[in-house]
């Protein structure tokens, strides 16, 4: 998909801060083709979804992108990248997908349900549950991981 303007210009900005450790996307992530898709805002706190619920209170129309696209984003002067942790109520391996190879650039991922079959062809294993969230290394990168904070704070 092409990201929208708005989504890619604001992208950029973050990607420009260079005194940021974090890069907040504005954006659902999944690997639907659709360019924008319906958000469902959840009646119960941290539950909203692109996911169908009878919670919802509302939908608003918010910009969607795939995981590879965002990873595509980062420069490749950053050889690695520390941590990704995706908390998508239910749809981790549907984002994890949408990443394709390019998920290679992280050294841990965490996910909220267990992803070992998604996770381990492309190279990582299961290296601990957390609260909230499993963690899988890539063992390419494991070398670094005692040089990482990839600590899911909940």
């Amino acid at each position: 998909t092409n990201m929208d303007s708005a989504f890619k210009s604001s992208t950029e900005e973050f990607l420009r801060d260079e005194n940021s450790r974090y890069i907040i996307i504005p954006s659902a992530v999944s690997s639907s083709p659709k360019s924008h898709i319906n958000f469902n805002i959840d009646q119960r706190v941290g539950c909203s979804s692109i996911q169908q619920s009878h919670n919802v209170n509302s939908e608003i129309l918010v910009s969607n992108v795939n995981l590879k696209e965002i990873i595509d984003l980062i420069p490749d002067k950053y050889h690695y990248i520390d941590h990704l942790k995706i908390d998508c109520e239910g749809l981790d391996i549907d984002v994890i997908k949408s990443a394709e190879e390019s998920i290679k650039r992280f050294v841990v991922v965490s996910t909220e349900l267990r992803a070992d079959y998604a996770l381990e062809p492309l190279g990582f294993e299961f290296i601990q549950s957390q609260p909230g969230s499993f963690s899988y290394v890539n063992k390419s990168k494991k070398d670094i991981l005692g040089s990482i904070d990839y600590k899911v704070r909940v």
